[in-house]
Formats: structure tokens, C-alpha cells, sequence
């Protein structure tokens, strides 16, 4: 084997040995992730805006997920008339519950997975009610936590991007052009506080993709 033979080889099993480290990492190594609202889907539009509509953060907690969701330059959460006012989906379509709401207006639509339509963001799976007046009557303030719970269910449950490509829905009214509609995080990716979580995640919600086009198509 010559010089240029051996090197390429040894290139190679490098980076396998790298890209199984990113596939597989212990579970501990990425326990929150934040991601960015950032695509609009309004009518006649609620941005742009600096920095995005607003953040979702998830932290792993005893039982399932702590669900934090802040909303950027004014921004309210808002019923428009669309199925829920926040929507998900979770890899395998687990039951699950939801407490801790930070605000008595909001609830979980259903503990099964369903179809929660969210106008130019597609169908989900879960959604968050929004039990008030429709319209800027019933806007609610930022910031909304609230807690997921249900077996198995991790952060990663969250990487299972629906068949528009989009991980979350939130339905707001904007804090500078005072309209309305849903606003979405996109696969990929959000940003998290270390290099190799973030990948996982980038790979977890392709992954999610992939087994739902295989749901789709079986």
C-alpha cells in the first residue's frame, strides 16, 4: 500500500470513529435545548423581527420535559382559531400529560397523538389550547412553561419534525405589526450550549423524518 493509499485510509476510519461518537452520545450530554421561532407564516406577516419571534427551551426533568417558551419584541401568544396554540410532535406518539402550566389559560388539547392543524406550518401531532377569547381580546403574555410528561419522554422525544418540516408552531400576535398567525421552529437545527449535542439533534430530527415518511409510505 502506498503513502497516499494508507493515509486515505486512515482518513476514513477516522472519521467513522467521529461519526459514531455523534450518533451515539450518552444521553447526559445534551439534557437542554433551545430553539429559535423564526419562520413566518402570518397573515400579511409578523415580522421580520431581530432575533426571532421568540424561544423554546426544553430541559429534561424527572418524568418527561419542562417546556419553556419565550416570546420576543412584544410578541403574545394568541387563538386565532387554528386547533391548538402551540403544537409538537413526539417520536413513537407516546400518552402523555401536561402540569405546571405558568398561566391557568392554557391546557393540553389531547394526551394521544392526533391531528392538530396549524394553517401554513402543516399538521401536528400535539397541541396546547389557549382557552381564552379569540383575537387580541384574548392574547395572552410571554413568557409560557409548562411540563410534558409521559414514559420515555426525553428532549429527543421533541426531534420529530412533522411532514412540513417543522419541529414546533407557536400561534402569536405581533408585538410590532400587530398581526397574527403561527410562527414555527424548522428542522435543522437549534442552538444548544455544546458542539456535539447540537449535531445529535440536527441528526435526530432527520432521523424522525425518515421514520415517519417510512409510517407514510407502509
Amino acid at each position: 500500500m502506498n503513502k497516499l493509499s494508507l493515509l486515505r485510509t486512515s482518513l476514513v476510519g477516522a472519521v467513522a470513529v467521529v461519526a459514531t461518537s455523534v450518533a451515539f452520545p450518552a444521553v447526559s450530554q445534551a439534557n437542554t435545548i433551545s430553539y429559535t421561532l423564526l419562520s413566518d407564516h402570518c397573515t400579511d406577516g409578523c415580522g421580520p423581527q431581530t432575533g426571532g419571534f421568540g424561544t423554546i427551551t426544553l430541559t429534561d426533568i424527572s418524568g418527561g420535559v419542562d417546556v419553556s417558551i419565550t416570546l420576543n419584541n412584544g410578541n403574545k401568544f394568541v387563538n386565532t382559531g387554528l386547533d391548538a396554540t402551540v403544537a409538537f410532535d413526539l417520536l413513537g406518539n407516546p400518552t402523555i400529560t401536561a402540569s405546571n402550566f405558568s398561566n391557568a389559560n392554557f391546557s393540553l388539547l389531547s394526551g394521544t397523538a392526533g391531528s392538530v392543524h396549524m394553517d401554513g406550518t402543516g399538521t401536528f401531532e400535539y397541541g396546547i389550547l389557549q382557552n381564552t377569547a379569540q383575537g387580541n381580546a384574548g392574547a395572552q403574555p410571554s413568557p409560557l412553561d409548562f411540563h410534558i410528561l409521559g414514559t420515555g419522554v426525553t428532549i429527543a422525544s421533541f426531534n420529530d419534525p412533522n411532514a412540513a418540516l417543522q419541529l414546533f408552531a407557536v400561534d402569536i400576535i405581533s408585538g410590532t405589526t400587530g398581526k397574527t398567525g403561527a410562527v414555527d421552529v424548522s428542522v435543522p437545527v437549534p442552538v444548544v450550549g455544546a458542539g456535539l449535542p447540537g449535531l445529535v439533534v440536527a441528526c435526530g430530527g432527520l432521523l424522525g423524518l425518515a421514520r415517519r415518511r417510512r409510517r407514510q409510505s407502509a
